[in-house]
């Protein structure tokens, strides 16, 4: 099987972050880094030396509150994508003509489909990301508090390409005549409960995760919002620096383990997850510690005990 399109463009943004690391640890954040920051960097990442403080790259900026889009797509697509599996499995065994066709060119220039995906496995996916961006949504508009921080455009179009095009990467390589496969073995359902238990509890973490990071812009007694950052503890937080990165990535993986890791688009979208939230994870460590000099020392940066 040749490497399709979609296969490409993530293969290759997870090729792109780990070049742009290594630029950054090679040149020690020498002169070329101030682009390179301000062009990879959002958040509080961007503070202090390496901003843009000429302003010659501003017009590549987005608020940071721009995350909302992401999960405002992935919704409506994700939904889109659920409505369209469901009814070819229970009536058409095609799919629309848009979607065909959408299906095809992220797939090319494969032509045959991948035939060890059951309907069911497929379905148990989709199902996870949507209970995903519906939550992230719903925490967008009402736990997590933005400040004026920006992101550049290269990140905010990475995000949006990436909930754009899961769920139909996910399809594309589904052959609609073959998926009545409604048979599920007794290993199967282990498999799909062992998935779902390991995404549950992450999806959980996660959404905590972000509760005790809102709580640190809010002062208790008047509920005012701060802009300062604080160190967060508590929960996951007591074992790593970015407990989101982690659960984030628990999660892509609970959802390849559903199609026991035969699925190559859905193994490509894992590998992204991987470098990009352990990249930002090991910066986001480091940050901290150089911005606290009180930062606790057992801290690891994204991964309990390892990393």
């Amino acid at each position: 099987m040749a490497l399709s399109i979609v296969c490409f463009i993530w293969i290759t943004a997870s090729i792109v972050t780990l070049v742009w690391l290594t630029c950054m640890k090679i040149t020690k954040f020498m002169t070329v880094d101030g682009i390179l920051h301000n062009l990879f960097y959002f958040g509080k990442l961007r503070d202090g030396k390496f901003h843009d403080a000429t302003g010659r790259f501003r017009f590549l900026d987005v608020p940071k509150r721009f995350f909302l889009h992401f999960y405002i797509v992935g919704v409506i697509l994700n939904t889109a994508v659920i409505c369209v599996f469901v009814n070819a499995i229970y009536r058409g065994k095609i799919w629309p003509p848009i979607f065909r066709e959408v299906f095809d060119i992220l797939y090319y220039p494969n032509i045959n489909k991948n035939s060890q995906l059951n309907v069911i496995n497929v379905l148990v996916v989709l199902l996870m990301e949507e209970v995903q961006v519906i939550r992230r949504l719903y925490e967008c508009l009402t736990v997590h508090i933005f400040s004026e921080s920006k992101m550049s455009v290269i990140h905010y179009g990475v995000g949006l390409l990436f909930y754009c095009s899961f769920s139909c990467g996910v399809l594309s390589e589904v052959d609609p005549t073959h998926i009545i496969q409604f048979k599920v073995s007794l290993f199967e359902v282990f498999i799909i409960s062992s998935s779902i238990v390991i995404f549950s509890l992450s999806w959980y973490k996660q959404h905590s995760t972000f509760k005790i990071l809102a709580n640190l812009r809010t002062y208790k007694k008047d509920s005012k919002t701060s802009l300062q950052h604080f160190i967060p503890n508590g929960d996951l937080f007591h074992y790593v620096s970015c407990p989101h990165f982690f659960t984030e990535i628990l999660m892509y993986f609970a959802m390849n383990l559903v199609l026991k890791f035969h699925h190559t688009t859905c193994l490509c979208y894992l590998l992204f997850i991987c470098v990009n939230q352990v990249t930002f994870g090991l910066i986001t460590h480091s940050w901290y510690k150089q911005t606290f000099p009180s930062y606790p020392k057992h801290r690891h940066a994204i991964i309990p005990f390892i990393l």
